[in-house]
C-alpha cells in the first residue's frame, strides 16, 4: 500500500514540475512575444518575399536545376567504376561533365529565381533607404 502511495506522490510531483516548466518557458514566453514581437531575420523575410513572388514551380525547378546535377555525379561515378573499368579517364570524363552540368544547372537556377532576385535586390534597397532616413530623423533631432 505504501509503494502505491509513493508512487502517487512521485507522480504528482513529477506532473507539477512538467506543467511548472511548460508554462515558464511556453506560455509566458509567449506573453512576451505579443507585447514584444521578436524582429523577422533576413531568412525569414527571403521566405516570404521568394513564396510572394515565384510560384511553386519556379522555386521547385531552381532547385532541381542545382541538385540534379550533384544526384547525377554519383551516377557518372558509378558508370565510371562499372562500365569504365576505373580508369583514371573514366572518372576525369564523370567529373567534367559533372562539372560543366553543375554550371548549367547554376545559370537554370539563375533563371528560374530572377524575378526573386530582384525583388531581393529592391527590399535591401528599400531597407537601406529607411534606415538612411531614420539615421537623418535621428540627427535632426539633435
Amino acid at each position: 500500500m505504501s509503494d502505491n502511495l509513493l508512487t502517487w506522490i512521485v507522480l504528482i510531483v513529477v506532473g507539477i514540475t512538467v506543467i511548472r516548466t511548460v508554462y515558464k518557458h511556453g506560455y509566458q514566453q509567449g506573453q512576451v512575444d505579443l507585447v514584444n514581437p521578436p524582429q523577422p531575420t533576413e531568412a525569414d523575410r527571403d521566405r516570404v518575399l521568394m513564396k510572394i513572388t515565384l510560384p511553386w514551380w519556379r522555386r521547385v525547378g531552381g532547385w532541381v536545376a542545382i541538385a540534379a546535377p550533384c544526384v547525377l555525379f554519383w551516377v557518372l561515378m558509378f558508370g565510371a567504376v562499372r562500365y569504365g573499368g576505373g580508369s583514371g579517364w573514366a572518372f576525369f570524363g564523370a567529373c567534367l561533365l559533372f562539372f560543366v552540368l553543375l554550371i548549367a544547372g547554376v545559370g537554370l537556377s539563375e533563371w528560374f529565381w530572377k524575378p526573386f532576385r530582384k525583388a531581393q535586390e529592391e527590399m535591401r534597397q528599400v531597407r537601406a533607404g529607411m534606415q538612411s532616413a531614420d539615421a537623418s530623423a535621428s540627427n535632426e533631432k539633435r
